[in-house]
């Protein structure tokens, strides 16, 4: 937990001195002063001066600031009484602005292209529901349970789908009634969608993802490793019966137990015939069935600097989307603004992804860094987007606002942000209730 929670905090350190630096090397670059340069806020813990710029580290590590002092200074011009900020030419205050959100963005991509390049690149999964857990759902969701195991959904409400992530988009996304899914077989199945959060929801998590069909482990001394399995091996087929993910594997094995189970594998390039005979075990219901003594694996496959660098822009791209489509599903009223989550959540799922391993946590900073980007360019008076927008209608007024007009409205942001931070923590705690 210490361990995560140290993660957690490093990672969110990262994020604000990327963003803040962004602000202030674009200021420093457009001959704008900067007196302070903090990560976190409240009251100084420690720091130093350097070219007139003093950096700190504050008390309360949730964001970070840069003070850039002409934001803070008013001059009386042709305008009347402005910001010295808004005498400094248009596109210096744009770049100085956006930098902040730029360096976020650049921070994601370049995890994205670290990872392929260290760890190799995994194919993109398809939107595949391996199948739908009755008990989770509602009885009005039913007719979702009568999905085929296994069944590839190419579109869903008119949108087309290709991996799990759009397809519950898709489905949270929709509006409420009766809903068509195209199949690949072409079978067109009609599926409800309910109208409140909790059914949403619980069909969400109802929809098991199917996975590649790949071996990780193999336990010693298991009917497995006596038919030859070894770690990544590729599943094609059970008795002659292709074998489109893990979790059809598994049904096959658990049915067969004691039954002799020809199986076809992919090794290295080559397709290989093992046979497998099922250990006859009593599972906790009672019943008999078939244990092989296999592991779920990932498949992994190293590339270049060309296929890495078109991954991980690839990559990026669609998270870029899934958080742009998140944002206009609440914005919408397809979801309420009680799912969204706060700091609270935040640190929990750092904290969750850390013990997975490097590559997930690097990860879940990029989603991190993008997401907190996404939220700043929104035009909120106090945020980045809220600075940008002031930016957009002086450029059609083609003069700025006041001084006194822009500090009410910075004042109206800051207030409308601690609502809004204190209502996703209300959402934390009421959801750390069961509520």
């Amino acid at each position: 937990m210490l361990a995560g929670l140290f993660a957690f905090l490093a990672a969110l350190f990262v994020i604000v001195l990327v963003h803040e630096l962004g602000h202030l090397v674009a200021a420093k670059c457009t001959g704008m002063r900067a007196s302070v340069f903090s990560v976190g806020f409240g009251r100084k813990l420690w720091g130093f001066r350097w070219r007139g710029t003093e950096y700190r580290l504050s008390m309360i590590p949730l964001g970070g600031y840069v003070r850039i002092d002409s934001m803070e200074e008013t001059v009386t011009g042709r305008h009347g009484i402005t910001t010295l900020f808004d005498t400094y030419p248009w596109r210096h205050r744009v770049l100085v602005i956006s930098a902040g959100v730029a360096m976020n963005l650049l921070l994601a991509l370049a995890i994205y292209l670290a990872i392929p390049t260290l760890w190799g690149v995994t194919p993109r999964g398809e939107a595949r529901v391996s199948h739908v857990s009755a008990e989770e759902l509602p009885a009005s969701l039913a007719p979702w349970t009568e999905l085929p195991a296994d069944a590839r959904i190419l579109s869903f409400d008119g949108r087309q789908v290709e991996e799990m992530q759009q397809l519950l988009l898709a489905v949270v996304g929709a509006a409420p009634g009766d809903r068509v899914a195209v199949l690949e077989d072409g079978r067109r199945v009609v599926l409800p969608i309910p109208a409140d959060d909790e059914g949403k929801l619980a069909l969400v998590k109802a929809l098991r993802p199917s996975h590649a069909p790949v071996v990780g482990t193999v336990v010693p001394g298991t009917p497995a490793e006596q038919a030859g399995f070894r770690p990544r091996d590729l599943i094609v087929a059970a008795a002659g019966i292709p074998v489109p993910s893990w979790e059809a594997w598994q049904r096959r094995v658990t049915a067969s137990p004691g039954a002799t189970v020809p199986v076809t594998v992919r090794r290295d390039g080559q397709e290989l015939a093992l046979t497998l005979v099922p250990r006859p075990a009593t599972n906790r219901n009672g019943a008999t069935v078939g244990v092989a003594g296999l592991g779920r694996g990932v498949v992994r496959q190293r590339v270049g600097a060309g296929d890495a660098l078109r991954h991980g822009v690839g990559t990026f791209g669609r998270t870029v989307e899934i958080i742009k489509e998140s944002w206009a599903i609440v914005f919408k009223g397809r979801i309420s603004v009680r799912q969204v989550s706060g700091p609270i959540t935040v640190v929990e799922t750092t904290v969750r992804v850390f013990r997975n391993g490097w590559e997930p946590f690097l990860a879940f900073v990029a989603f991190l860094s993008v997401n907190i980007a996404v939220v700043n360019f929104l035009p909120i008076p106090a945020l980045d987007g809220g600075y940008f927008a002031l930016l957009g209608i002086e450029a059609v007024r083609r003069r700025p606002l006041t001084a006194r007009v822009q500090g009410y409205l910075g004042r109206v942001g800051i207030i409308w942000l601690c609502l809004i931070m204190a209502g996703t923590v209300v959402n934390d705690l009421l959801r750390m209730a069961g509520q």
